[in-house]
């Protein structure tokens, strides 16, 4: 089963598990489906769990989402595979792959009209978590070669609460998240998908805290980004948004500049950036600053702020960082 962020629209996340443990099939969520099960089910998996699991199966069941990785991708589905797709847009069905069956139809209300259907024809299933768990704990491995993403992410993940909100961004601990970041509940990762907007982060967390006081919100931003809308700094301390905001600062746009240096024989243009200091400007808004060196300075940092009742600004200086983009578009068709 693919799923993406169509599920948590339609509110549809207890009808797709139920589905999914009776098919003992597993999940993979896109970044925009991300707690659509709980990343400690042994049938949530991520995109690169989906390599694996998409050519060795006989059916693959789509349902709110585009489907645009594995569609564009060399492991994509093959000619001999059966494809459902379930979509509340018509349009949608078929547009990136073909599909043998298409159901349009809102996800809440037709996974639950699967679920009570496929029982007259289901054969019971013996369970496949020790299977799925093992292929899990391999991705995590892998994943967590990427350093020092992983860690700083792990931090994160320790010190937010399990209904605690990310908010993400175009930068490389971000682009990590999209993959390997757990999420345990609906609605509690925040990220602009296939779009990539650079500097969108900052200022929809600031609207994501207001709209669940009751919960805590991170917001990470690389520098470049952060400075999109560094101005809101002022809509934070006006309207007393209690949000912690962490800006990996690698002094560039950081993407950028490595994509230069491998295409263009190590030559840069206007990726690198003079930044401001980052603590001080935070606090001549009236946001409290912190400095933070290394994961383990961050999770200091960070349990600080998040006991706190005012908003915060944590500056995590950084060199760069190695790509996670062959991970990512393994096997992607040029």
């Amino acid at each position: 089963i693919f799923v993406g962020g169509g599920i948590l629209r339609a509110e549809a996340w207890e009808e797709l598990r139920e589905l999914a443990e009776m098919l003992q099939a597993p999940v993979v969520m896109s970044a925009n489906g991300k707690g659509a099960i709980s990343a400690r089910h042994y049938l949530a998996q991520n995109m690169v769990a989906g390599r694996e699991l998409l050519p060795q199966a006989d059916v693959v069941f789509v349902a709110g989402t585009r489907f645009v990785q594995p569609a564009t991708s060399t492991w994509g589905p093959r000619p001999d595979q059966t494809v459902i797709q379930m979509d509340i847009d018509p349009e949608e069905i078929g547009r990136n792959t073909p599909v043998a069956v298409g159901i349009a139809a809102d996800l809440k209300a037709g996974l639950a009209e699967l679920v009570n259907r496929v029982p007259r024809h289901n054969r019971k299933r013996p369970s496949r978590e020790e299977e799925l768990t093992a292929l899990k704990e391999r991705i995590d491995d892998l994943l967590f070669e990427l350093q020092p993403q992983a860690s700083y992410a792990q931090v994160i993940r320790e010190e937010l609460p399990d209904d605690g909100i990310l908010v993400n961004e175009s930068t490389q601990v971000g682009y990590w998240s999209n993959l390997g970041f757990p999420v345990y509940e609906p609605n509690t990762f925040l990220t602009s998908g296939y779009q990539g907007t650079l500097g969108y982060g900052f200022a929809t967390a600031l609207g994501a805290q207001v709209g669940n006081p009751g919960k805590r919100v991170i917001s990470i931003n690389g520098d470049g980004g952060f400075m999109y809308n560094v101005q809101e700094l002022s809509t934070a301390v006006r309207h007393g948004i209690n949000l912690v905001t962490i800006v990996f600062n690698d002094n560039a746009y950081g993407n950028v500049r490595r994509i230069q240096k491998e295409n263009f024989g190590g030559r840069t243009i206007a990726s690198d950036l003079l930044n401001p200091d980052f603590v001080k400007l935070a606090e001549s808004f009236g946001v409290e600053g912190r400095r933070a060196e290394g994961p383990e300075g961050l999770r200091a940092a960070l349990r600080d702020a998040l006991a706190s009742d005012h908003p915060t600004l944590i500056e995590v200086p950084v060199g760069e960082m190695p790509s996670i983009w062959p991970i990512v578009f393994a096997g992607r068709r040029d």
